[in-house]
């Protein structure tokens, strides 16, 4: 591999911490510009591949969680940051008092690859509900009109 190349989930970290919307390490804090301090981590679910990310209010949730899924042409990070740099639905929902999980599809984005004729719609629902099952209690399901459907 060539020395100044990156994989896709180093490129996507890079660029959210780029946008001073999160930064990368074990007990990293996310916070919005200016505004109050978040809770962050990371995880990746091993079969099927699937990450994810979940940001609180540094206080604690007091309600139960969200999971933000994004439509088939997006990545989780589409809820972090608007297109010009703004935050985006999962800092909303963060300052409204919710725990918000923010997945990629698997073999989408920062989850990694999957061979084509190996993702199928019961892979993404397996990796999904992976994620929303590691929450250990019910949670909010919002997705995108794709996902929705």
């Amino acid at each position: 591999m060539h020395k100044d190349t990156i994989s896709r989930r180093e490129f996507g970290l890079a660029a959210a911490a780029s946008m001073g919307l999160m930064t990368s390490g074990q007990s990293a804090g996310a916070n919005e510009r200016g505004g109050e301090p978040v809770n962050y981590s990371r995880g990746l679910i091993e079969s099927p591949p699937t990450y994810y990310e979940a940001l609180e209010p540094a206080g604690g949730a007091k309600k139960p969680p969200m999971v933000l899924i994004s439509g088939g042409a997006h990545t989780g990070a589409c809820y972090l940051a608007t297109a010009d740099g703004r935050p985006g639905w999962a800092h909303a929902f963060v300052r409204a008092g919710y725990k918000v999980v923010v997945p990629d599809w698997p073999g989408v984005g920062r989850s990694g690859y999957i061979p084509f004729a190996d993702l199928t719609g019961e892979v993404v629902v397996e990796g999904l509900g992976k994620v929303v099952a590691s929450l250990g209690q019910p949670a909010i399901i919002m997705t995108a009109r794709m996902t929705g459907s």
